[in-house]
């Protein structure tokens, strides 16, 4: 039996808390979270004493080792100090991204692991989806031949910009993170990996265009349940978001929507659902609200051997999805991650297409990624082999993460290219 601790018991919290419910081999002892909401959930739903749900992580960390590993899921700026303690008191971790919201500590989290001989997992969950390991299997099987430049979209989703990034949790980086850090971080790994080589400089550009206040509609409100004018043809209406959505979908579909969960502490319901409108940011117009990450950013990388990579984030698209189109000397391969679709087109043979719904029976959660990610966690500190073969361990992340703090530096210098060596230097990397 392996014991669990989870440090933020919110959204992907609970993910984790879930399947270590539905794991026999798996038990969840402690729960860390400043609301007091999620603590009688972890009793309710997971079995948690109440003497092992804390609303100060630092009470966990006094009442000694309790657990095998412990996760972090809190908030990004709070992961530094939830994971060195971990570390010293002899946990593993897993990590939830990004590892920090400063590069100075993500390389501290990653020294503290190594010194302690500790494993700290990062949850790049992308790397475990079955979407990108069949991408990944036709690049390193040559069927595209080499690779010359990737291009990868992040198509955030307007209804997604907006829950979470103008009136969520992550709406403002002198709180969280750049939106290029906690979005697309998953997207520099992702290129990361799929390459293997070195990236050397950055440059980027983007900005807050559209969800500012000059651009509020005439008419609108400052809340969406207020006599809002305009909130009938607003794309943006709260009420549209949430309780029309709502009304629309069956018991099972409530329970198990992420979004509605957020609202409501995990147990939603209209009537808090609505209160949650009447009182919280999240009933607030998009145009007036306290955000300031950007709406939209294009990143360019360059590798050693020349090969470029290109990143394009944007809130402005209806579908929630990543499209990736990579370019080779014998072929070109586009797909993405909604539709689950890989078009293979090689220079001197017939197009293929790959549906990755009928090659596994697994898309849950990130396509299969949470899971297989939970799997090999389970297996590394339960006595596998943490190399650097592990696929999402501390040292590769903070490569990715490198990349999207030169990205962010790149775009508040008006896209100036940012030479990652320098970078390190400043930080004091070899």
């Amino acid at each position: 039996m392996t014991d669990f601790a989870i440090i933020g018991f919110g959204s992907r919290g609970t993910l984790f808390a879930g399947y270590i419910k539905e794991n026999a081999n798996m038990r969840l002892t402690a729960v860390v979270d400043v609301c007091e909401e999620q603590l009688v959930l972890a009793q309710k739903e997971y079995g948690v004493s109440a003497d092992r749900c804390y609303r100060d992580y630092r009470d966990f960390y006094r009442a000694g080792k309790i657990a095998d590993a412990v996760i972090v899921a809190s908030q990004d700026a709070d992961h530094y100090a939830h994971t060195i303690p971990a570390l010293e008191a002899g946990y593993d971790v897993l990590l939830e991204k990004p590892v920090a919201n400063r590069l100075e500590d993500c390389i501290g989290i990653r020294d503290k692991a190594n010194a302690l001989h500790r494993k700290v997992m990062v949850c790049h969950v992308l790397r475990y989806s079955h979407f990108y390991d069949f991408v990944k299997k036709i690049i390193d099987g040559g069927e595209i031949g080499r690779v010359i430049n990737i291009n990868q979209t992040e198509n955030v989703g307007y209804w997604h910009y907006a829950h979470s990034f103008i009136r969520g949790n992550w709406r403002n980086s002198d709180e969280t993170s750049p939106m290029i850090l906690q979005k697309c971080c998953h997207d520099f790994d992702i290129i990361q990996w799929l390459l293997e080589k070195t990236p050397v400089s950055v440059s980027s550009r983007g900005g807050l265009k559209y969800f500012v206040a000059e651009n509020a509609p005439d008419g609108s409100t400052e809340r969406c349940m207020e006599n809002c004018s305009v909130k009938g043809k607003c794309p943006y209406n709260a009420e549209r978001f949430y309780l029309a959505a709502y009304e629309k979908m069956s018991e099972a579909e409530r329970r198990s929507n992420w979004i509605f969960n957020v609202l409501c502490n995990n147990s939603p319901s209209y009537e808090r659902m609505k209160a949650a409108l009447r009182d919280s940011d999240y009933g607030k117009c998009a145009f007036r609200c306290d955000n300031n990450v950007v709406d939209h950013q294009v990143t360019t990388v360059n590798f050693e051997d020349g090969t470029l990579a290109t990143l394009t984030m944007t809130a402005f698209t209806k579908d929630c999805k990543r499209v990736v189109r990579i370019y080779g000397t014998e072929g070109e391969l586009t797909a993405d991650d909604f539709s689950n679709v890989i078009t293979l087109r090689p220079f001197t043979g017939e197009d293929e297409r790959i549906d990755v719904t009928k090659l596994t029976d697994d898309l849950s959660g990130h396509g299969g990624g949470d899971n297989r990610l939970m799997e090999e966690f389970l297996t590394l500190i339960d006595g596998g082999d943490f190399s650097k073969n592990v696929s999402s361990g501390i040292e590769k992340s903070v490569m990715s993460h490198m990349m999207a703090f030169a990205a962010e530096e790149s775009r508040l210098k008006n896209g100036e290219t940012i030479d990652l060596e320098g970078m390190k230097r400043n930080v004091g990397e070899d």
